[in-house]
């Protein structure tokens, strides 16, 4: 006596919307990243005010130029102690972007030096880092 067990068929998942259009376009992640880039480098020049300075002539917690009782002179409004969120949203991206690419470098840097020492010294060393590594990776 033998049985016959037929696997059940396996159906692709239908790929989400969002997925799909960024495959469609790549260059829409590029479309987006310049600005935020060219805004962040050049804050100094393209920010209308200080960011620390309250704007004058301006009151405390102005809502965006948009809203109702909202000033054109500052498009984003002002904070509680009356500073262009515009100009603070500008510096800031730069702030962002200095420690993302921070980061980057120096996960890049200890990963290089361990991914050498692991190679260079193989054997007990190797398995000590990759413990460590498959360690961090778990948390």
């Amino acid at each position: 006596m033998s049985s016959t067990t037929i696997a059940p068929e396996t159906v692709a998942a239908e790929p989400r919307a969002a997925r799909g259009a960024w495959r469609e376009w790549p260059i829409l992640p590029l479309c987006i990243l310049v600005p935020v880039l060219f805004a962040a480098v050049f804050a100094d020049l393209i920010a209308p005010y200080d960011p620390t300075e309250p704007v004058k002539g301006v009151k405390f917690f102005t809502p965006p130029a948009w809203m109702e009782n909202g000033d054109w002179r500052v498009i984003l409004g002002t904070d509680f102690q009356g500073r262009d969120i515009l100009s603070r949203l500008l510096h800031g991206a730069r702030v962002s972007l200095i420690v993302g690419v921070m980061g980057t470098v120096v996960a890049g840097g200890i990963g290089t030096t361990f991914g050498i020492l692991a190679g260079y010294l193989g054997g007990w060393a190797d398995q000590i880092i990759m413990r460590l590594t498959d360690a961090w990776l778990a948390l």
